[in-house]
């Protein structure tokens, strides 16, 4: 970009360059003021009336084909950065097998940058999981006579896409793709040629691209959206009623624990084996808290999964062996007559029931939970008198 300046008086000059925001693509650029000035004395102050540089879309090109829908003579077209070569007999065909024939025009838009790419294009992936990481260039071709667009190319034209130098360098090898609206293809690989530029065999129509596609960065957690187990259980060694785990990928481990904080991917704790654990086995009785955890192969842990547990015998051991009227609430807690009733069971004064033996056989003790031996004893009336005294 380019100004002229008259009638300055001396020694006043007006030096520097005009600026605008950057950008090949077809649209609108702003310029701006740039470096412009007037130098000292400066009898002179500047002031700058903004404007616009637009770059249009070249119109489109033409093909004309004969009646069995192939090129009759070489035809070179340039497109907007691109130039694209279909030699004498190309066979031109729709989605469908279908020839078309007469008039064709053509229109190719070239996208330089990952952000020019709309967005489906732009996030979609190889089939084998990678991400767009780096672009060279890429184009989208339409050849079209009315409503009828070309699918098929055969044999296919050379596209001639020119790559920047901070992608490639001349005698590079460089990789290119299709884009065929969910995934992005491998077509083959191509050499950067001494003007910095590579030739293409498209073959089919669709978005075609010189990038580099790299392994995608696996951030996100596993999810534990399902973790069941019993409520309550008479053995120290748990089931799992229900562990199931979502990833973006693959889990990789499970790992149960009484721990409500996450471990590192790196604890020795993950079993070796990758499998969904059957069961738990719990040091002691009593009330608690399972949390369930998983990992996947990028090391990310998934938040806790918590499922509570009663390690104990049936909940009829409350040490009530006298039941209160049936006019009356249900007992909850031993009185003394209860611990006196246990008494005489133990000392063989009164032979109890079968109900009886249910609630009052509370001996001995484990971690503070009955474990029931099937008959009454002192032992029962000792921890019968207890829970009656508050101890």
């Amino acid at each position: 970009m380019t100004y002229s300046v008259t009638g300055l008086v001396a020694p006043d000059t007006m030096s520097g360059s005009l600026s605008r925001v950057a950008g090949e693509n077809v649209g609108v650029y702003a310029i701006g003021q740039g470096t412009v000035a007037v130098s000292a004395p400066a009898n002179y102050s500047v002031s700058y009336a903004g404007a616009n540089l637009t770059i249009d879309a070249l119109p489109p090109d033409q093909i004309t084909t004969g009646a069995d829908a192939k090129t009759t003579v070489p035809m070179s077209l340039p497109a907007s950065g691109a130039n694209l070569t279909l030699g004498a007999g190309t066979l031109l065909t729709d989605a469908s097998g279908n020839p078309i024939s007469g008039t064709l025009t053509v229109t190719a838009s070239v996208m330089n940058s990952i952000g020019a790419l709309p967005t489906n294009t732009a996030t979609a992936q190889t089939p084998d999981g990678k991400i767009l990481s780096v672009l060279g260039n890429s184009i989208d071709i339409t050849i079209s006579a009315g409503a009828s667009n070309v699918k098929t190319i055969n044999p296919p034209m050379i596209v001639n896409l020119p790559v920047a130098s901070t992608f490639a360098l001349p005698g590079a090898t460089v990789s290119y793709y299709s884009f065929d609206g969910t995934t992005w293809q491998l077509e083959g690989t191509a050499v950067v040629n001494p003007d910095g530029t590579v030739d293409i065999r498209v073959g089919h129509l669709s978005v075609w691209a010189v990038a580099v596609f790299a392994a995608a960065v696996d951030s996100t957690p596993p999810v534990v959206s399902s973790f069941l187990i019993p409520a309550t259980s008479s053995t120290l060694l748990v089931p799992v009623s229900s562990l199931i785990v979502t990833d973006d990928v693959a889990v990789t481990g499970y790992l149960l624990s009484e721990s409500a904080t996450a471990p590192l991917a790196t604890d020795p704790a993950w079993p070796k084996d990758a499998g969904v654990p059957a069961d738990f086995l719990f040091p002691t009785w009593g009330n608690h808290t399972l949390y369930a955890y998983a990992k996947d192969a990028a090391g990310n842990v998934s938040a806790a999964k918590s499922a509570p547990v009663f390690i104990g015998t049936v909940p009829d051991v409350d040490g009530v062996v006298i039941p209160a009227p049936p006019t009356d609430p249900p007992k909850l807690e031993p009185q003394l007559p209860d611990a006196l009733k246990s008494l005489n069971f133990a000392m063989k004064v009164e032979i109890p029931t079968e109900p009886e033996i249910l609630h009052g056989d509370v001996a001995p003790l484990v971690n503070g939970v009955p474990q029931p031996d099937g008959k009454i004893n002192l032992g029962d009336t000792i921890v019968i008198l207890r829970r009656v005294v508050g101890l």
